[in-house]
């Protein structure tokens, strides 16, 4: 692009801070770059302002924008009011742990039980210990398949 009245063209940036301004109008129109090619006004007729479509397209973008704030507005709200959802993480966990200490201490017993020498006591709670861990090695297997 060459303009060939590029020291109006700079007078005016400086005053306008923008090339496109229209200083009839006070307004941005792309039609004023006309103007630094060939010397003419603006041959937007009618102006950009003044322009039946572009009124109500600016109408239909004002509605747009509140309807869509109005619309934040309710999500933000009935996320306030909703109930905050647990972390059912820790609790799986505790859970977990919790057998796990479990089947250590029938475990001892079970070892506690073989040292003074009561072996049918001892395969009792070694075969309920390894039941529990069965168990428990299904429960984490489902919680798996439901987190994915």
């Amino acid at each position: 692009m060459s303009y060939k009245f590029e020291a109006e063209r700079q007078k005016h940036m400086q005053k306008h801070g923008s090339f496109l301004c229209c200083e009839d109008r006070d307004t941005l129109c792309t039609f004023k770059e006309e103007e630094w090619e060939t010397g003419q006004h603006c041959s937007r007729r009618p102006c950009i302002i003044d322009d039946p479509e572009n009124i109500a397209q600016q109408k239909r973008i004002e509605q747009n924008r509140k309807a869509q704030i109005e619309k934040e507005r309710q999500h933000r709200k009935e996320e306030k009011d909703a109930a905050p959802i647990r972390d059912q993480r820790n609790r799986i966990q505790s859970y977990i742990n919790m057998k796990l200490d479990e089947i250590h201490r029938i475990e001892e017993q079970s070892r506690q039980a073989y040292l003074h020498n009561r072996p049918k006591e001892g395969d009792t709670l070694f075969n309920r210990a390894r039941i529990m861990r069965g168990e428990l090695r299904r429960f984490e297997k489902e919680k798996l398949k439901e987190s994915r």
